[in-house]
């Protein structure tokens, strides 16, 4: 019976300094790692330019739009948690309509498609999304107070992705208020949302105010 001969071990002088010097490397390089997949961001997010077209038929309401995210939030390939989603461009067409429902209550649906272009840092193209959100708010006066939620889902594999097709998809749930602002001929809403479920998707709590204005 032959037997296998193992290669010889490193010398017990040698180890000792060896495994030294690799546990603390093996430490930092993990700290390393968990502060730039973790932490906290602040700053201008992306900006946002969209035209919309509204009409109602008896009493639904039904509407189209197109909008273009701009990359103007401050973006770092290396981090994990920033104020904008990368150097890229996304066109999103969309349709919604919104229903009476009891008198008293508002019910809307919209669907929406995102087209993305490709990072100019990291030279990655994310794959073409859907999304689908709902909502139900009752309105007091110039005040609108209700309920949504937000389902994202990635369509399209990534281009020059080193982990693959990567598709995401995030469930989101929260309130919002709406208020107009008469004086402006505009309306100003407040959100936030938790995340319920995710894929390869950001996953927390956020909070928007975006400012509407029609022409």
């Amino acid at each position: 019976r032959r037997r296998r001969r193992r290669p010889a071990g490193a010398p017990a002088a040698l180890r000792g300094p060896v495994e030294a010097r690799f546990g603390p490397q093996y430490q930092a390089a993990l700290a390393a790692q968990a502060a730039a997949g973790g932490g906290e961001q602040s700053g201008p997010g992306d900006a946002e330019l969209s035209v919309n077209w509204f009409r109602t038929l008896e009493e639904v309401r039904i509407g189209a739009g197109l909008a273009l995210a701009l990359p103007t939030g401050e973006y770092d390939p290396g981090r994990s948690v920033d104020a904008g989603l990368g150097d890229f461009y996304t066109l999103r067409p969309s349709v919604q309509a919104a229903v009476p429902v009891g008198g008293h209550y508002v019910a809307g649906a919209r669907a929406v498609l995102g087209l993305n272009t490709r990072n100019r840092e990291n030279d990655l193209r994310s794959g073409h999304w859907a999304g689908l959100e709902l909502a139900i708010g009752r309105r007091v006066g110039p005040v609108a107070v209700g309920v949504q939620a937000v389902r994202l889902q990635q369509i399209q594999d990534d281009g020059n992705n080193p982990f693959g097709a990567s598709r995401y998809r995030s469930t989101q749930a929260g309130l919002f208020v709406t208020v107009e602002v008469p004086a402006l001929g505009a309306s100003v809403s407040l959100q936030h949302a938790a995340t319920v479920s995710s894929r390869n998707a950001l996953h927390g709590r956020f909070t928007q105010v975006r400012l509407t204005r029609a022409f």
